[in-house]
């Protein structure tokens, strides 16, 4: 009688708990959508695409009101900081990322549970799911992060000399900065130059200095050659030399060093197409003496 009523009483604290905790999830409020900035202007492209983003975008939201109660925040902050890198990819808030991250690793995992039960291995096709799940999304904002680098290196060289022209047409800095966004902006939306100029330019009409817009650029997009220009810009307006020259001679050292790293994984292709050749090589001489080896064993030789 008394493991009865304690069975009773242990399953009415369940339900309780459980309906409490029910409720607190209901009533936690979704994650508000970015509008403004560079936020909101990724949100509104990544909707305006209609992918999986756009179907999956309300569940996003609500997972990550939830994130939004825990207090992690060196993570958020370490978050908003890759984010950043990205161009805030799809517009996401580092809540709305974990919310990405947990959604993903639940679903692959599932997948991976379904495909490990064909083979009698539920729990070990799981465990792969969930690692291929975290493993693809954390991937995914790389892949973007190198996207964006690639893109700003390819793109800078012929940007600077084209700002240096115009400075030696009379242009000041901020008049050639402008040139290039709207010459650009027939390129394509987007074009991840353009943005980040255009950032630079609204930094510099809302009161901030030169320096520290382009210190901001070289935070959103550190690379090697963002380094380089934003030092130099920055040096030439401290001790006063002409920026026009000092542009032309960072857009040719740009352009040497883009030709010396084009030629050096040049000779590096060479070398690591030995492995795939001499596996190519030993599949023929299996293929060619599998046959007369096996009629050798066949015939007693052996």
């Amino acid at each position: 009688m008394q493991i009865a009523i304690l069975r009773l009483c242990a399953i009415a604290a369940f339900v309780i708990a459980s309906a409490t905790i029910a409720y607190w999830i209901a009533t936690i409020e979704p994650e508000v959508t970015p509008t403004l900035g560079i936020r909101g202007e990724s949100r509104r492209r990544a909707l305006e695409r209609k992918g999986l983003f756009y179907t999956l975008e309300a569940l996003i939201r609500v997972v990550a009101g939830w994130f939004k109660k825990i207090p992690f925040e060196r993570l958020r902050f370490k978050l908003e900081t890759e984010l950043k890198t990205t161009g805030y990819y799809l517009g996401l808030t580092p809540d709305e990322y974990c919310a990405c991250v947990v959604l993903s690793t639940l679903a692959f995992g599932a997948v991976g549970a379904g495909v490990g039960l064909y083979f009698e291995s539920t729990v070990l096709g799981s465990w792969i799911g969930c690692f291929f799940g975290f493993f693809a999304q954390t991937q995914q904002l790389r892949n973007e992060r190198f996207r964006r680098y690639k893109e700003v290196d390819r793109n800078l060289p012929g940007d600077i000399d084209l700002a240096a022209m115009c400075m030696s047409a009379g242009l000041d800095f901020p008049g050639a900065l402008r040139l290039l966004v709207e010459q650009n902006s027939g390129k394509g939306k987007g074009s991840v130059l353009r943005e980040e100029l255009k950032r630079v330019l609204q930094e510099l009409e809302l009161g901030q200095t030169r320096a520290a817009a382009l210190r901001n650029l070289e935070s959103r997009v550190p690379t090697e050659a963002v380094r380089e220009f934003v030092g130099a810009v920055v040096q030439a307006e401290e001790k006063g030399t002409p920026l026009a020259e000092i542009l032309k001679i960072q857009a040719t050292m740009l352009r040497m060093r883009r030709s010396i790293a084009a030629e050096e994984a040049a000779s590096r292709a060479g070398v690591l197409m030995m492995i795939p050749l001499m596996m190519l090589l030993g599949c023929i001489l299996i293929i060619l003496m599998g046959s007369m080896l096996i009629e050798t064993y066949e015939s007693g030789m052996f």
